[in-house]
C-alpha cells in the first residue's frame, strides 16, 4: 500500500513489473539512495492536487528491458515529481517506458540527466502531460539513441516540454565530469519546448520539435552543444565532426535568445562542422543578434551550413547574414521564405548593399515575392560554388551586385548560377557581375 512505501525503511528500491507500476492517490517515498523502476511504465490514480513524489540521494533509473505494452488507462490528473542527483533513462525497446495518469510530470537532477541504454538498444520516454526536466544538463551515453516526448495513447502530441536549470548548483561535488561520449542522438518533441539549460552531446544530433501553436523557443545562456571533440590516441590526436541541430515548429515560431548557443563546430585539433536547421513553416523565426551560434571548422575541415524555413525572418536577411558570417556557417545555406499569406511583401528578400553573403553553395527561394541583390554572393574557392535564387516574383542583380562562383584551384570547372521566376521578371542591370569562371591546369 501507499503507506507500508511511505514507511518503508531502505536504502535502495528496486521495482520491477512487466506491466506498470500504479500509483493511487498521495504517495511520497523518501530518505532513499538508489531507486530502479524497470517496467512498462507509471500509472496515476490520484486527483488535482494530488502528487506521486520520488526522492533519492545519489540515482533514479527508468527501464522496460522487456519491452513491454503499456495496456492500462489511468484515470488521474496529479502531478508526478522524480527527484535525484542523476535521472537515468536506461533500455527501453521500441515500446519505451510511459507515463500516463499525471497532468505533469517533473524529473529533477541536482548533477544530470542522462539516457544510458544498452548497446543497438533504444531508450524512449512517452508522457501524457506537461514535461518539465529540470537539470543542469542533459546528455546521452555514446552512440544512444534517445527520443522523449509527450504523446499519450494515440500517439498524439498532449503536453508541452520546459527544459529548465537551476539557479545555481549549491553543491560544487554534484557537478557531474565533462561529456566525452560521442555520437548520440537526441530527440525532444511536444506541443511546445521551452529549452533554457544546457544540452550537450559532442558530435550527436539534436532535435527540438513543436507540433502546436507554442512552437520552439531557446531562452537567453541555454546551450545546445554537438560540437566535435578531440580523441587521444597514444602520440596521435584525431578530431571528430560537429554534429547537428534541428529545431522546427509545425504551427509556431522559433526563437533563439540573446546569449543562447548554439555550437555545431568541428574539433579543434581539425574537423568538418555540423549543421543547422531551423524550420517554421507557418510562422516566423527570431534569432536575436546577440545569439552565440558557432560552425568553427579547424585544420582545413569543411566550414558549418545552416538551413532555414520560414514565413518571415523577424530581424531580416541582413542580421541574419552577419551573424552566420561570424559563426562559420559559409559552406552550405538553403532559405525558403514562404511570405505571411495576405500580407505582401512578407516574402520579399533583399540582400543589401553592404551584405556580403559567404556560402560555398547557396539557394534561396521566396515561395510569395521576390529576390532582390544589391550587395554581394561569394561562393568562390579552390572548386567553384553554386548559387541558386528562385522567386515567385522578380529577381533582380542591381547595379553594382555580384555574384562569384569562380575556382581557385587549377584544373578546376566553373560555377554555376541559377536565376528563376515562376511569374516575374529577371532583371540584371547594368554595372551587375556574374563570375563562374574556372581555372585550366596551369592556373589560368
Amino acid at each position: 500500500s501507499n503507506d507500508r512505501l511511505s514507511r518503508l525503511d531502505a536504502r535502495d528500491l528496486a521495482l520491477n513489473s512487466r506491466g506498470s507500476i500504479d500509483f493511487y492517490g498521495q504517495v511520497l517515498l523518501n530518505n532513499l539512495n538508489k531507486v530502479a523502476l524497470n517496467a512498462a511504465g507509471l500509472g496515476g490514480y490520484g486527483s488535482a492536487g494530488q502528487s506521486v513524489s520520488i526522492n533519492a540521494a545519489d540515482t533514479i533509473s527508468l527501464s522496460n528491458r522487456s519491452n513491454a505494452i503499456y495496456t492500462g488507462t489511468p484515470s488521474g490528473n496529479g502531478a508526478l515529481n522524480l527527484t535525484a542527483r542523476e535521472v537515468t533513462l536506461r533500455t527501453t525497446g521500441e515500446n519505451g517506458f510511459v507515463v500516463r495518469g499525471f497532468s505533469n510530470t517533473t524529473i529533477s537532477a541536482t548533477g544530470q540527466i542522462v539516457a544510458r541504454p544498452d548497446a543497438d538498444t533504444k531508450a524512449k520516454l512517452h508522457v501524457a502531460g506537461d514535461l518539465t526536466l529540470h537539470a543542469p544538463r542533459l546528455t546521452a551515453s555514446k552512440g544512444a539513441d534517445v527520443s522523449i516526448d509527450t504523446q499519450d495513447a494515440s500517439g498524439a502530441m498532449v503536453g508541452k516540454m520546459m527544459l529548465t536549470a537551476p539557479a545555481a548548483n549549491p553543491d560544487p561535488a554534484n557537478k557531474p565530469a565533462a561529456v566525452t561520449d560521442l555520437g548520440a542522438k537526441l530527440e525532444l518533441t511536444a506541443t511546445a519546448i521551452d529549452h533554457g539549460t544546457q544540452i550537450v552531446l559532442p558530435s550527436g544530433i539534436v532535435s527540438l520539435h513543436a507540433t502546436g501553436t507554442g512552437g520552439v523557443n531557446i531562452a537567453s545562456n541555454a546551450t545546445i552543444d554537438v560540437a566535435g571533440h578531440d580523441l587521444h590516441f597514444a602520440d596521435l590526436t584525431v578530431g571528430s565532426p560537429g554534429g547537428q541541430v534541428a529545431l522546427t515548429a509545425d504551427q509556431g515560431n522559433v526563437s533563439i535568445g540573446a546569449s543562447a548557443r548554439i555550437d555545431v563546430s568541428g574539433a579543434p585539433s581539425g574537423s568538418d562542422a555540423g549543421k543547422l536547421l531551423i524550420a517554421a513553416p507557418m510562422g516566423t523565426v527570431q534569432i536575436n543578434p546577440a545569439a552565440r551560434l558557432a560552425a568553427d571548422a579547424h585544420g582545413g575541415g569543411r566550414a558549418g551550413s545552416f538551413a532555414l524555413d520560414t514565413q518571415t525572418l523577424t530581424n531580416g536577411f541582413s542580421t541574419l547574414n552577419a551573424a552566420l558570417n561570424a559563426a562559420g556557417f559559409t559552406y552550405g545555406r538553403q532559405f525558403r521564405f514562404r511570405g505571411t499569406p495576405g500580407a505582401p511583401g512578407t516574402g520579399d528578400v533583399t540582400i543589401a548593399a553592404g551584405d556580403t553573403v559567404l556560402a560555398h553553395d547557396l539557394r534561396i527561394a521566396a515561395d510569395a515575392g521576390r529576390i532582390d541583390v544589391l550587395g554581394k554572393i561569394d561562393a568562390s574557392g579552390e572548386q567553384a560554388g553554386q548559387v541558386a535564387l528562385f522567386a515567385r516574383d522578380d529577381v533582380s542583380l542591381h547595379r553594382g551586385a555580384s555574384i562569384d562562383a569562380h575556382a581557385t584551384g587549377a584544373g578546376e570547372k566553373g560555377g554555376s548560377v541559377t536565376l528563376a521566376s515562376t511569374i516575374g521578371r529577371l532583371d540584371l542591370q547594368a554595372g551587375a557581375n556574374i563570375n563562374v569562371a574556372g581555372l585550366n591546369e596551369t592556373g589560368l
